[in-house]
């Protein structure tokens, strides 16, 4: 039987099947497929570059050219007299990517503890721009929460081991897209320096 064949002692119908109806169906799905597939790569397009900045969006900083001028530990208070300078250079290594710089503060490290703060001047930084701040000064004091011990062991040597503590509050762009303000806490450590002699460079990571 072609048309329909329907069997006395069942319940079963077998109707054939349209081969058109079957085309149609899988061309519903494609196209559904195909909008889907359009309306991700859109998402995608969107949100990648965002992603992009998001995660590398700060700068390359480093301290170069610092003297040591003055390092010297009160035993009374135990408090730290300190005179630093420095100069800090902020590189923005990327070819699309755009920085601006809401807030900048440096300050001298030492046992872990953060000596005072220095506002810098905020800026932007054009992509593979770079800007150099120059003797830039960290002076003051600070009464140490730690045991004098390590400082009479340099102190003896004539060495002192002392980082700088870049803080950076900026936000980025690229093309049309901008980012959120973040907050970057980077630490410029690694520096080992005699009073008023050589002259050192470090670069800053990520605290």
């Amino acid at each position: 039987m072609n048309a329909r064949d329907v069997r006395e002692d069942s319940d079963l119908v077998t109707v054939p099947l349209d081969e058109s109806i079957l085309v149609e169906v899988a061309n519903g799905k494609l196209e559904k497929a195909d909008q889907i597939g359009r309306r991700v790569l859109i998402v995608i397009l969107i949100v990648t570059p965002f992603l992009v900045v998001k995660i590398y969006n700060f700068p390359k900083v480093d301290v170069h050219d610092v003297t040591l001028t003055q390092f010297t530990l009160s035993p009374p208070n135990n408090t730290l007299y300190y005179n630093l300078v420095a100069n800090i250079t902020f590189r923005n290594t990327y070819r699309k990517i755009g920085m601006h710089f809401d807030r900048i503060d440096a300050g001298l490290m030492y046992q872990g503890q953060r000596m005072g703060t220095k506002h810098l001047d905020v800026f932007s930084l054009e992509p593979k721009e770079e800007k150099t701040f120059l003797n830039v000064v960290l002076r003051g004091q600070r009464v140490l929460q730690l045991l004098n011990l390590v400082y009479e062991d340099e102190n003896k040597s004539g060495v002192y081991k002392v980082g700088v503590n870049v803080t950076i509050v900026m936000w980025s762009n690229i093309h049309l897209v901008n980012t959120d303000t973040d907050t970057y806490n980077l630490v410029c450590d690694n520096l080992e320096l005699p009073l008023n002699s050589v002259k050192a460079t470090t670069e800053c990571s990520l605290l």
